[in-house]
């Protein structure tokens, strides 16, 4: 017999620069599975708040970005955590996307989960990612910037050149 999923639900905030790259933080599980990966910037979603509510404060904690304007990604990914110190056995992440121009990161707010937990962050390209082959959370998280990316790239085109009369 099988024990229902233990879900925390999270938001999350795909958030590009001004050069399409994107921020993520190498964070590590602490416990013995000492499982790295590069996530983007959130957390949980706290009792009593909303999903947006909660993308903007993890946004502002782990970034120091105030009244950035997230638009909301449809839909979720839920996943098992693979840590194994974990309350929860499984995530389910709601996702936003925004963009900044020349933000360095501030790191005033952490938590003292993220002070301990947080190793690194980066600007990636998305080839930069894919090629180096990091792992990153949730799975399918590579798929979603890319479709953001593509969504945020306006198309190329060449109109005709029409004569005037």
């Amino acid at each position: 017999m099988s024990t229902a999923p233990i879900v925390r639900p999270s938001a999350r905030v795909i958030l590009f620069d001004e050069r399409d790259r994107f921020l993520l933080f190498l964070t590590v599980a602490p416990d013995s599975s000492k499982f790295a990966r590069w996530i983007t910037p959130g957390g949980e979603i706290n009792s009593g708040e909303g999903i947006l509510e909660a993308a903007q404060r993890e946004l502002f904690e782990e970034t120091g970005i105030r009244d950035a304007i997230l638009r909301r990604i449809p839909g979720f990914i839920e996943h098992p955590v693979q840590w194994d110190l974990a309350a929860y056995t499984h995530e389910r992440s709601h996702f936003f996307v925004s963009s900044v121009v020349s933000h360095s990161l501030v790191a005033d707010n952490w938590t003292d989960d993220e002070k301990q937990d947080i190793l690194d962050w980066k600007w990636w390209s998305l080839s930069e990612l894919v090629e180096g082959r990091a792992a990153t959370d949730p799975p399918g998280l590579i798929d979603l910037v890319a479709t953001q990316l593509v969504a945020r790239t306006p198309p190329s085109c060449e109109l005709p050149e029409v004569p005037f009369s």
